[in-house]
């Protein structure tokens, strides 16, 4: 599913008129989140124990932060596109 929603990803961010290090920025936000979420869990199946948080928690909910971080931009980006596009018509 991450997978997924990366490729997605990198294929809108095209879209936008954010500038190149912009982009690189935002997609390495994302990257870092897709990564620390799907480390998260396997700490936490390490040295977690059920039902109470532990070190895998924080960092899956950090990932969780980024990847949101990440989405909120390019929705933010593909808004801007869309406005330039419709009140240059």
């Amino acid at each position: 599913m991450l997978l997924l929603l990366s490729l997605v990803f990198l294929i809108l961010m095209g879209r936008t008129s954010f500038a190149e290090s912009t982009q690189w920025i935002v997609s390495l936000g994302l990257l870092a989140g897709v990564l620390l979420q799907s480390s998260g869990f396997f700490l936490h199946m390490v040295v977690g124990s059920e039902g109470s948080s532990s070190a895998g928690t924080l960092v899956t909910r950090i990932g969780a932060v980024l990847i949101a971080a990440a989405l909120v931009t390019l929705g933010v980006g593909l808004l801007r596109v869309g406005r330039t596009a419709a009140s240059s018509t």
